[in-house]
């Protein structure tokens, strides 16, 4: 969520607002209540904050890819 030029939450949602659907999974080391809250609230699908439970992030990707082949079938 911290990025150089803006922060992750100001960028996706100017993703949104450009019409972006595209599913965001946040990661970050931001691990408090109200940084999650933002976070979603920005637009991200999902927050993954660190140290990375991998198979947490595996079943957001997991559940992302389940809407898209849906989609497709």
């Amino acid at each position: 969520m911290q990025m150089p030029r803006m922060d992750g939450c100001t960028a996706v949602r100017e993703m949104r607002l450009a019409g972006i659907t595209t599913p965001v999974i946040a990661v970050t080391a931001q691990a408090l209540p109200h940084d999650r809250k933002r976070g979603l609230a920005a637009g991200c699908g999902r927050y993954v904050s660190k140290p990375i439970d991998w198979s947490v992030l595996g079943a957001y990707v997991e559940q992302f890819l389940a809407v898209f082949r849906a989609a497709d079938g």
